[in-house]
């Protein structure tokens, strides 16, 4: 049966995974997959997980199916934290899902039986991983610029420009904070004129929020849900627990659904529910367990809240310190990079420069030089920007003919 299997591309970044592990050398660098790291390089456990879990562990009774809506408490204390202004709560409904990716895939599902084959517009550079999700759930993908060509920072007018070709019917994907690969978000003003051209067009908001309190605060990260609940009735959430929990192999996330209207929102949210029992059936209870627990107790929750806030200062002080020492080496050539957020940084750079950085320094990226800031600390970024410096001068003079 499987002898005239088709050969597809591998995701970049497990690509990326397997040549850091099959890499030998005692001074390699690993900044792709994007996980939070600490000043030792560990992506340890938070101090608030560990304590919930304890809780779990002394009081857990049952290992008894959820449901595939999963944990009602989790789904409740969510709305509550990413929404705490909604105000006709019976419009949302909340599913759990496994982690945000989870979420995209429940989500593509439901949008492919609403619309089969319908148009879903993702930004340019996208999260690799949406290139796959979507297209496997029988949807077609159209690109919206979101980046200047030199990687000098958001494009607005020209996203706006790509934007306006949005039919009725179609579904924007928009990342709400910590644009991954980019870094660059979109300000107040930006999400008020995105979110009136979409309401214009009548087009569904699709919103990923992946990087929750790692790109300005937990707060502000929330505030385009609500510019977009101004001028939508109609909306869908994924949510990932990963980074911002740490629970990255727990895969907990949530699908929330928004409609104009509480019948239509409870028909949805079984439409929704119909296509996880032809899927998984079930969401894991273990990650979804551990933020409820987190988020109904205020000690927890302020623990929780400070290791947060701690992982998010790192980001923006290694951003700053790598920014200042590539400005060092290649002067006014790496500023646009002050100005993104989130887990990660954009460096631009080609297929031939990574293989470059891997094969010759031992420094793994992800695909257009994705770098996860986290990973660099004290010990390694010397190397880092060595290695960065060195692949764009030969580029350069490459370039020039020397």
């Amino acid at each position: 049966m499987f002898e005239s299997i088709p050969t597809s591309p591998v995701d970049p970044i497990f690509k990326v995974m397997a040549a850091c592990q099959a890499d030998l050398r005692p001074g390699k660098v690993d900044l792709g997959i994007g996980v939070i790291r600490d000043a030792q390089g560990q992506t340890p456990v938070m101090a608030a997980v560990s304590q919930a879990e304890q809780q779990l562990y002394r009081n857990q009774r049952s290992k008894a199916y959820l449901g595939p809506a999963g944990r009602l408490e989790y789904c409740q204390a969510l709305a509550r934290l990413l929404l705490p202004t909604l105000t006709e709560p019976d419009r949302l409904a909340v599913i759990q899902t496994p982690g945000g990716t989870g979420a995209l895939r429940v989500a593509a599902d439901l949008l492919n039986f609403t619309h089969p084959g319908g148009r879903l517009w993702l930004s340019d550079p996208p999260w690799v991983t949406h290139r796959a999700i979507f297209p496997a759930a029988g949807l077609q993908l159209q690109d919206y610029r979101y980046q200047h060509p030199g990687h000098s920072g958001l494009d607005f007018d020209a996203l706006l420009a790509d934007l306006s070709h949005v039919q009725p019917g179609d579904t924007v994907l928009l990342q709400v904070a910590g644009h991954n690969p980019t870094g660059c978000d979109l300000n107040h003003q930006q999400w008020h004129q995105l979110s009136a051209l979409l309401a214009e067009r009548n087009a569904l908001p699709l919103l990923d929020l992946a990087y929750h309190g790692l790109a300005q605060s937990l707060t502000v990260d929330c505030e385009p849900l609500a510019i977009i609940a101004q001028y939508h009735s109609q909306w869908l959430l994924c949510y990932s627990c990963s980074k911002s929990f740490g629970l990255y192999n727990e895969r907990t996330g949530a699908l929330f659904i928004h409609t104009a209207n509480p019948a239509l929102t409870r028909r949805v949210q079984q439409e929704a529910v119909n296509r996880i029992c032809a899927n998984y059936y079930m969401p894991p209870d273990h990650g979804a367990a551990v933020v409820a627990t987190i988020l109904a107790s205020k000690e927890l929750s302020l623990r929780w809240q400070q290791e947060l806030d701690q992982s998010r200062q790192r980001l923006q002080q290694q951003r700053q310190q790598l920014v200042q020492a590539l400005n060092q080496r290649l002067p006014g050539q790496w500023s646009q990079l002050a100005s993104q957020q989130g887990l990660f940084s954009y460096l631009g750079l080609s297929t031939t420069q990574l293989e470059q950085l891997a094969q010759q320094h031992g420094v793994y990226l992800g695909a257009g030089g994705r770098i996860n800031i986290s990973g660099l600390n004290s010990q390694n970024q010397r190397i880092v920007v060595t290695a960065i410096s060195a692949v764009v001068r030969a580029d350069h003079k490459q370039a020039e003919g020397v």
